[in-house]
């Protein structure tokens, strides 16, 4: 995902001060890091155990659990698997993204949540599975 001033930054900004980044660096956002109001969907180098904020409001991180092959409908893909939260979910509900070089090729989700009336009175619950999957794929410069 590419937005201004990221990346490469914006020309000759090397800091700012009065913005926090990864990494306890407390008031300066460094070339590459995203500007106020943007999102980081990505953070590289990728480790396992690597983890990030992608937004602060709603706060929403990801956690790099691993690497692997994920096998898609499009195909077998080298993958890295992050798990997603977010100041929203339930202590029940499970996100992961998976990336492979070509991109975002997996979303899973499990949900499990209680359904309150307008008097805040638990009167069901919802579970819900979901599994968005890349179903083609053709590189660049290979379509006839």
């Amino acid at each position: 995902m590419s937005m201004p001033g990221r990346g490469q930054g914006m020309p000759g900004l090397t800091e700012t001060p009065g913005q926090p980044v990864r990494g306890g660096d407390a008031g300066v956002v460094r070339r590459g890091d995203p500007l106020p109001g943007e999102s980081s969907a990505l953070v590289y180098p990728m480790f396992v155990g690597s983890r990030w904020v992608v937004r602060d409001s709603p706060r929403y991180t990801r956690l790099v659990e691993g690497r692997g092959r994920t096998t898609v409908p499009a195909g077998t893909f080298e993958a890295w698997n992050l798990r997603g939260r977010s100041e929203f979910e339930s202590p029940g509900d499970v996100v992961h993204f998976y990336y492979a070089r070509e991109g975002l090729i997996r979303v899973t989700l499990h949900a499990d949540l209680d359904v309150v009336d307008t008097g805040n009175i638990v009167v069901g619950r919802v579970i819900m599975d979901m599994d968005q999957s890349l179903t083609a794929f053709t590189p660049a410069g290979t379509a006839n």
